[in-house]
C-alpha cells in the first residue's frame, strides 16, 4: 500500500492538536496539573504522621500529580513578627522515570495564616511561561492600570476580590523594589509562596517578610470584610454586587 508523503505528518499534527484541545478544555474546568496528568491526593499528615492544620493543608499551590509521590520532609510552624507562619518542605519523586532512575526534586512552601475566609487569588509576574498559560484555567483579571497589568498576571475565583485587592491606592505598592516580581497566592485561610528548591532558613525568613509586606498592603476594608467571614458565612460568589474597597 502506498502512503502519501503528506499523510504521516498530517496524522501526527492531528494527534497533537487533539491532545492540546483536550488539555485546554479540561484545564478550563479544573487546573493544569489535573488536565495534564491528574490531581494529587491532598496532603493530610506531616513527616511524623501528625495531622496538618486546615490552614496549611488547604494550600492549593502544592505541586504534584497522580504520577508523583510527595513526602513532607519537614513542617515547621512558628510565630514570626506577630504572625502564625509555617514552612513546608516537600520531596517530589517522579514515577514516570524508569525504576532505577527516579527523578527527585524539592519544593519549599512558605505560608502565613490569614484570619477569616478568603477567595482564591494568585499573582505572578508576566513572563514567557506564564503568558503561555494565561488563558488556561481560572480567568485572568485586568486591573485597569497598565503599569500593573503589564507586570503581573492576576487570577482569582472572585473578580470583585481581585479588583478590590489591587485598587488604585494599593496596586503601585507591588511595583516597588521589595515586592516587584514576587509571586504569591491567597487560598481560603493562608497567604503563601513557594520555591522549587530546598532553601535555607535565611531565605525562608526573607520570603516570610515579603508575605507579611503583602498582608500589610491588603486594603483595610477588604481585610475587615474577610476576617469576619467563615466558610459558612461568606456570601456565595464572594462580594455583594457593586462592592469594592472604596464603597465598603
Amino acid at each position: 500500500m502506498t502512503v502519501l508523503p503528506w499523510a504521516i505528518p498530517a496524522v501526527i499534527a492531528a494527534v497533537i492538536i487533539t491532545a492540546v484541545v483536550v488539555v485546554v478544555v479540561q484545564a478550563r474546568n479544573g487546573n493544569l496539573a489535573k488536565a495534564l496528568i491528574g490531581a494529587a491526593a491532598p496532603l493530610t499528615t506531616d513527616a511524623q504522621g501528625q495531622s496538618i492544620p486546615p490552614w496549611i493543608a488547604g494550600v492549593t499551590g502544592v505541586p504534584g500529580n497522580q504520577r508523583q509521590a510527595r513526602d513532607i520532609t519537614a513542617l515547621e510552624q512558628r510565630s514570626y513578627r506577630g504572625h502564625d507562619v509555617a514552612c513546608m518542605r516537600l520531596r517530589v519523586i517522579d514515577r514516570r522515570s524508569s525504576s532505577d532512575t527516579y527523578r527527585r526534586s524539592y519544593v519549599t512552601i512558605v505560608m502565613l495564616r490569614l484570619r477569616g475566609s478568603w477567595p482564591q487569588l494568585s499573582i505572578s509576574p508576566e513572563g514567557a511561561i506564564a503568558s503561555m498559560f494565561k488563558n488556561v484555567g481560572t480567568h485572568e483579571h485586568v486591573i485597569g492600570w497598565p503599569p500593573f497589568d503589564n507586570t503581573y498576571i492576576v487570577k482569582s475565583s472572585d473578580p470583585g476580590f481581585a479588583q478590590a485587592m489591587f485598587a488604585p491606592a494599593y496596586a503601585p505598592r507591588y511595583l516597588h523594589e521589595d515586592l516587584r516580581g514576587f509571586a504569591w497566592t491567597i487560598d481560603r485561610f493562608s497567604l503563601s509562596t513557594l520555591r522549587y528548591a530546598n532553601i535555607s532558613a535565611t531565605e525562608v525568613d526573607a520570603l516570610t517578610d515579603k508575605l507579611i509586606a503583602v498582608a500589610e498592603n491588603i486594603p483595610p476594608d477588604v481585610k475587615r470584610f474577610h476576617e469576619a467571614q467563615s466558610e459558612e458565612t461568606r456570601p456565595l460568589g464572594g462580594y455583594p454586587p457593586g462592592w469594592n474597597a472604596d464603597s465598603a
